[in-house]
């Protein structure tokens, strides 16, 4: 062990062992050249093992002092003092361990201590460690919001406060073995376990499991994730998903029964002009029409709700919307109910407003019955901006700007169960014959259809909330759409003959109905089933018609691609698409106005088009 003696009153180093010598790296006679002031840097020069008035035999406590070597390094040495006599001179005896390697190893321990400290007080996740009894030893801050304990609260508690004996019996298993282990250090993932909140609500959560062997025996720290924000996601995106099976399940239905439901109309609507005004027949047409009228606003309903429905899209102001439709709402609902409002969103959304008026109307009419014996409905309108945090937790819309509608009821309100269905089609809540289930459905499809999206707040006995968010546009307001012609106008008709006109049709009743009718309103018709056979003839010069009439989507070739072809021989030819779902169906660069029909139509309406666009077209 490094030592040496050095005169109390000079400081001057009298005698130093081999030891010494070599640790510092001085030569003997160079050492004996020293005084104490010389070993230390000069900030600390001498005061480490100076012992002045000492008597001798008594000893300086040990202390830890830096050092410098003779090659510059600084080392730590731990010191004691100890007062002697030595040739008839007070000095005293210094004896020297070299402590560097403890002292950086317990500094390298503090810094690991303290960023383990920080990491664990930072993180969001819970942190909970357990001593081989299963009582608390350490919990991070992030447990009082999780549990609602404060960490102090929790020590020395046993750690079933937080989980009450619900893990697994796979995880207790695995957690008993690691209480029996030898091994220093193991981890365990528990995918999934139960949760005890102070307030004694249940959450899930995900926990880690370690064990540490220490001189104390074992310690478990358990890494806890609060995932009941995860799953209420997972849950949403599972609903999301459902509801846009169910999209185009009922999309798919509709739009084939929609053909049905034009040749349904359209030969009762061609029966009715050839009976004469009192034929008795006449009454049972009639039925039919009426029939198909009802039947086709079910499949308009489902299209809606699929986003396939036909769709203005002008630029609107929602909070005009409303207003407008305000007496309207007031005779829907009744004396009582309490209707109030409170309409602040000036920004402009893009959607058909017939739609817009139908989901209003709707979302009120089902807050009115949710209040059978009266209540207060309220409806809201205002700009807000969502956040990332917000579509995180809301699949199905998209950061920034939009105007949120919000219709509140003091109602019975709905489980999670009738939430979870609430937007499907023919699911209701009402008695038979009450209602088809159709109307939330069809708020659900006129506002995905119109980029946004909708959701349901709402508890049993506490009344529910709708909100639905539409994205809004920088965009001058439109004027009003146009208003159709009068329904008894008279039906126009072709010249004898000389206008030819193309119809591509795959479904048979459909494509029979329109020849049928443009021939005996006076046409020369020429129809196809097989688009590629169209084109084949359309392709040839002297095959020119006036007019395309044809279905946007068919097997085998869409509409679009079908009248480009046929304008690539004959520049300029007008075309009629028709569909049962939206005008996006024809492609890219759609048609507007005169040159869109959608299903189910009526035989008027398609020669009041044909007419329109031959008139336009110079045919």
């Amino acid at each position: 062990m490094p030592m040496w003696i050095y005169d109390r009153s000079s400081l001057r180093i009298l005698e130093v062992n081999d030891t010494a010598v070599a640790l510092y790296g001085y030569g003997r006679d160079a050492f004996l050249e020293l005084s104490i002031a010389d070993l230390g840097p000069a900030d600390e020069a001498g005061r480490a093992e100076a012992v002045p008035g000492r008597s001798p035999g008594s000893t300086h406590p040990a202390g830890v002092r830096h050092h410098r070597l003779a090659d510059g390094r600084v080392i730590d040495v731990e010191v004691a003092g100890h007062a002697l006599e030595y040739a008839g001179r007070p000095a005293a005896l210094v004896v020297a361990h070299d402590v560097t390697d403890r002292r950086r190893a317990e500094i390298a321990l503090r810094e690991s201590e303290e960023r383990y400290r920080l990491a664990a007080e930072t993180v969001s996740d819970a942190i909970v460690s357990v001593d081989d009894r299963g009582h608390v030893v350490f919990a991070n801050y992030a447990t009082e919001a999780i549990f609602g304990w404060l960490p102090a609260e929790l020590t020395g508690r046993p750690l079933t406060v937080l989980m009450p004996g619900r893990l697994r019996p796979a995880h207790r298993r695995a957690f008993e073995r690691f209480r029996r282990t030898g091994v220093r250090t193991r981890s365990w993932h528990a995918a999934a376990a139960t949760g005890l909140h102070r307030d004694g609500h249940e959450f899930p959560i995900e926990i880690s499991l370690g064990e540490i062997l220490t001189g104390a025996g074992h310690r478990f720290t358990s890494f806890i994730r609060d995932v009941s924000g995860r799953e209420r996601l997972e849950e949403q995106l599972r609903q999301l998903q459902k509801m846009e099976g169910i999209g185009q399940l009922a999309g798919g239905i509709a739009h084939d029964f929609n053909n049905i439901l034009t040749a349904i109309r359209g030969y009762a609507d061609l029966l009715a002009s050839e009976l004469g005004p009192e034929d008795p027949r006449q009454d049972s047409v009639r039925g039919i029409q009426e029939a198909g009228e009802r039947a086709a606003e079910l499949t308009g309903k489902l299209l809606t709700f699929s986003r396939q429905q036909v769709a203005r899209t002008d630029v609107l102001h929602l909070r005009t919307v409303v207003e407008d439709i305000g007496p309207l709402l007031g005779r829907v609902l009744g004396e009582h109910i309490e209707l109030q409002t409170h309409l602040r969103a000036e920004g402009h959304v893009r959607g058909d407003r017939g739609q817009l008026e139908l989901v209003v109307i709707n979302l009120a009419v089902n807050a009115s019955d949710a209040m059978p014996d009266g209540g207060r409905l309220t409806i809201e309108t205002d700009d807000v901006d969502l956040d990332s945090a917000f579509v995180a937790a809301h699949p199905g819309v998209h950061e920034g700007p939009h105007v949120l509608l919000a219709v509140s009821d003091t109602g019975v309100g709905m489980d999670a169960a009738t939430r979870a269905r609430i937007f499907e089609p023919f699911f209701t809540t009402k008695p038979e014959g009450k209602g088809t289930g159709l109307g939330l459905a069809t708020v659900y499809g006129i506002v995905r259809q119109a980029g946004g999206a909708v959701w349901v707040y709402s508890e049993p006995g506490t009344g529910s909330t709708f909100k639905v968010h539409l994205p809004r546009v920088d965009a001058p307001l439109d004027e009003a759409a146009r208003s159709p012609g009068p329904a008894d106008a008279p039906i126009p008709t072709g010249r004898e003959g000389h206008e030819i006109v193309v119809i591509v049709e795959d479904d048979s009743a459909v494509r029979a109905l329109a020849a049928g009718a443009l021939r005996r309103l006076g046409y020369a018709v020429r129809d196809y089933a097989d688009p590629l056979a169209a084109v084949r003839d359309l392709e040839r010069a002297e095959n020119r018609p006036d007019l395309i009439v044809t279905d946007a989507m068919m097997p085998g070739m869409s509409g679009r691609e079908l009248v480009a072809r046929a304008r690539g021989a004959h520049p300029g030819l007008p075309a009629l698409f028709v569909s049962g779902f939206t005008r996006d169906a024809a492609g890219p660069g759609a048609p507007e106005g005169d040159e869109f029909l959608a299903k189910p139509f009526a035989v008027s309406e398609l020669a009041r088009r044909v007419r329109a666009l031959l008139d336009a077209g110079g045919g």
